[in-house]
């Protein structure tokens, strides 16, 4: 029979097969799939054409019909002798998108049919893997049923199903995976375990069934995060406390982490997204610090209830706000969560923390006090969060609690040479308000800057504005330079870039 037509088939009761060019073509089959024509699909059976040939892509009828949950398309295609563990050029089975949809029925006919329930990405993402995300358990459990492997792991990064369930919130797929065997306890390659993902997540229910399946509350990653950790600091209050009430070590893993819970939750921060006056999505959101007042305090309070160490010091570094990186420029190492708490200018959380047994008096290893870290903590530049205000209220609690106004650190930096620094210009009347002296003068340095010497003189605030070497980095402060000398400020030790290169060129440099 033959046909005018410009397409590849057409239909005429049950089907035509037209034999001109587009007869030829051994994709009929998978074309006919892809536009959901079972009829066509029939036909072309029928007729005897290849129920596995595949389109330029790898795909093949059975991939379409599995794609669209189409069970009477999926057994014809089976009945056919399609290959039912062909795989398209990214490595997915049809089996992986009935996984997909979750479609218990069409996953059932494709392992009746022989699909391999243990087929795998070139990532190592199984099957299964990809069912638990589907929502729908009972397609899960033919997958187990028929022999998926419970305890498979990406080659990628290592993590199991269960992992999985637990980053998706699926506590049924995740309840249906414990009671096949899968590991609690098992740990990604970075040394997550479920417990830590569903923790991420803030998914209280699912944590409490990984705990009363013997999931290990105080396990630690690699990096020394623990569930605990990991949930303090996505701003997961509630889940926090509940991981408190089920045994989680208050201090977490601080030898390896370097800091504490209790040293996050007191902190707030200048964010990225506040530049540009986004509200950030999820996880986000507590970057800055955690969003929900009450809960923030109520944290703090159940933390030192469960036995926190109010004293205890960051040894690396918070982490960025950003997520990257190791840690921030506006907190030292070496701080209690008192410190924290006044470098971010939160006067209540201070007042909390005196009140739970706080040092106010606390310095950092380099000498500053909690005055010069209240300033410290930020700069005019990026307060969109913490107003200037806040920090002046702190740096006056700080003061009746007996901090020295004029303290120095290792480097005889004072409060004033930091709001300078800061050009916290409000900060600076209020310190010469308080009796601070406006002409300090900093230690002499020899410091080490790329590949020589460079000696730099005692700095009074208005030298150190008017021009100074800082990280490497040379610093100009025109408006805060001006500033003070409408108050009367000294100029003394500014370093000018010509002055810094010619120091470098005469300096001897080491043998």
């Amino acid at each position: 029979m033959a046909c005018d037509c410009t397409s590849r088939w057409l239909v005429i009761g049950v089907a035509c097969l037209c034999v001109g060019a587009g007869g030829n073509d051994p994709a009929l089959v998978a074309d006919a799939a892809e536009q959901r024509d079972l009829p066509v699909v029939t036909a072309l059976l029928e007729r005897g054409l290849d129920a596995s040939a595949r389109q330029p892509d790898g795909a093949t009828a059975l991939h379409w019909a599995a794609h669209w949950s189409d069970l009477a398309m999926t057994r014809a295609l089976v009945a056919a002798g399609a290959d039912v563990n062909v795989a398209n050029d990214y490595g997915v089975t049809p089996l992986f998108l009935a996984a997909t949809n979750g479609d218990v029925d069409v996953v059932g006919a494709l392992i009746d049919g022989g699909a391999d329930v243990n087929a795998s990405l070139p990532t190592g993402e199984t099957v299964l893997m990809r069912s638990v995300r589907s929502g729908r358990v009972q397609a899960v459990r033919r997958l187990l049923a028929a022999g998926a492997d419970v305890h498979a792991v990406q080659t990628s990064k290592g993590q199991n199903a269960l992992m999985w369930a637990a980053t998706a919130g699926e506590a049924d797929g995740a309840r249906a995976l414990i009671e096949a065997g899968a590991a609690v306890n098992a740990q990604s390659e970075g040394g997550f375990t479920a417990l830590m993902f569903a923790a991420r997540e803030g998914d209280l229910e699912l944590s409490r069934l990984l705990l009363a399946s013997g999931a290990d509350v105080n396990a630690a990653a690699s990096t020394g995060d623990t569930a605990l950790l990991v949930a303090t600091v996505r701003g997961h209050a509630a889940l926090a406390v509940a991981l408190l009430e089920a045994g989680a070590s208050p201090d977490g893993n601080l030898s390896v982490a370097g800091y504490t819970p209790l040293h996050w939750v007191v902190a707030r921060f200048e964010h990225p997204h506040d530049a540009g006056e986004l509200e950030p999505p999820g996880e986000w959101r507590a970057m800055a610090g955690i969003p929900d007042r009450e809960a923030k305090l109520s944290l703090i309070r159940t933390l030192v209830e469960h036995g926190a160490d109010v004293e205890a010091r960051i040894t690396k570094g918070l982490p960025s706000p950003r997520f990257g990186g190791t840690g921030t420029n506006s907190l030292k190492s070496g701080v209690t969560p008192f410190f924290v708490a006044a470098s971010c200018a939160d006067v209540p959380v201070m007042r909390l923390l005196l009140a739970l047994g706080a040092d106010p008096l606390v310095r950092a290893p380099d000498g500053s006090t909690v005055v010069m870290g209240v300033i410290g903590g930020g700069s005019a530049f990026t307060a969109k969060r913490i107003p200037e205000r806040d920090r002046i209220a702190a740096i006056d609690l700080a003061l009746a609690l007996g901090v020295d106004i004029e303290a120095q650190d290792d480097d005889g930096y004072r409060a004033m040479h930091v709001a300078a620094g800061a050009e916290f210009h409000n900060v600076i009347l209020f310190l010469l308000e308080k009796g601070a002296d406006l002409n300090p003068v900093t230690q002499s340095r020899v410091r080490k800057e790329g590949t020589g010497f460079v000696s730099i003189a005692g700095q009074s605030p208005l030298g150190i504005v008017e021009g100074t070497f800082n990280g490497g980095s040379y610093n100009e402060r025109p408006e805060t330079a001006a500033f003070l000398r409408k108050l009367g400020a000294q100029s003394i030790g500014r370093v000018t870039l010509e002055s810094y290169l010619k120091s470098l060129d005469s300096e001897k440099r080491p043998q």
